[in-house]
């Protein structure tokens, strides 16, 4: 959940400075977020590509963010937070409508081999009256 804090913070922050005209190094958002994340490259990397491979940012180099229309729409509708809950109900929504597709698909399957069984039974009992029926006429 700090990750997403942390994020949370990054993404307010370049998309203010881009407003400003501006940018950030990533580095300096780690330590006026958290001062003891200063030299933390490793967390500086995985922060950043996670930011990138989300779509929520662009990268410009090794240090540096920029935001893209997400970061923008992000920002403006609550936050990092807020997108992220709103992906995981997406997310609930689909994995419920997969499972009602799916059991309506079982349901369907087991309706035709109903059917197939039960098919020959009407042609026989009419082939059948219809034999019975020619012998009580002649």
């Amino acid at each position: 959940m700090k990750d997403n804090d942390l994020i949370n913070f990054i993404l307010e922050e370049i998309v203010k400075a881009a407003n400003n005209g501006g940018y950030h190094h990533i580095s300096g958002l780690l330590e006026s977020y958290d001062a003891s994340l200063r030299d933390n490259s490793g967390l500086r990397h995985k922060i950043m590509t996670r930011m990138v491979d989300e779509g929520i940012a662009k990268r410009l180099d090794s240090d540096r963010l920029y935001p893209n229309n997400l970061s923008y729409t992000i920002v403006a509708n609550g936050g990092y937070l807020t997108y992220l809950s709103h992906q995981n109900q997406k997310r609930e929504q689909e994995q419920k409508q997969l499972l009602l597709e799916q059991k309506n698909l079982s349901l369907n399957v087991k309706q035709n081999e109903w059917l197939y069984k039960t098919r020959w039974w009407p042609l026989i009992i009419s082939i059948a009256a219809l034999i019975v029926s020619v012998i009580a006429l002649l």
